[in-house]
């Protein structure tokens, strides 16, 4: 278990990261950013609208947009084993990480600069089921 909250920490800290673009990395040290999250600033009406980017599909001819998904790949596979092999079952690993992936995007919704979607959730639920499933797989004692 302290692997699974020591990797959940670790996506805690990506995801608080405002402002991130992968492909400006060296830059970013270069211009302030405003890590706290001033309430009076928040637009509510977009949290809770439909024009809220969570509803809407990015798109998809930038560098930076894959490099992010495939961020997210690495990490929740990596969170999909881990709590596989903290729990040894599938779907309450899987469970793990998809209440995790809800609570992350829900974290990036208030992160000043970062979008939540629900394609994320979904790619994140997909990448950590694949994962627990073919470490699942190759656990199981071979039969002669």
């Amino acid at each position: 278990m302290p692997w699974v909250v020591l990797w959940m920490a670790l996506i805690f800290l990506m995801s608080a990261t405002p402002d991130l673009i992968i492909t400006q990395l060296f830059d970013y040290f270069d211009t302030p950013h405003h890590y706290l999250i001033d309430l009076h600033k928040i637009n509510w009406h977009l949290v809770w609208s439909t024009n809220n980017p969570f509803f809407h599909l990015p798109t998809i001819f930038n560098a930076d947009f894959w490099l992010h998904k495939v961020g997210h790949c690495i990490v929740y596979s990596v969170l999909g084993i881990l709590c596989y092999r903290w729990t040894r079952r599938v779907l309450p690993s899987f469970w793990i990480c998809f209440a995790y992936a809800c609570f992350d995007e829900l974290h990036q919704a208030f992160t000043p600069g970062r979008s939540s979607r629900w394609t994320d959730v979904v790619l994140d639920s997909v990448m950590a089921l694949l994962f627990i499933w073919l470490y699942h797989r190759l656990q199981k004692p071979k039969r002669s």
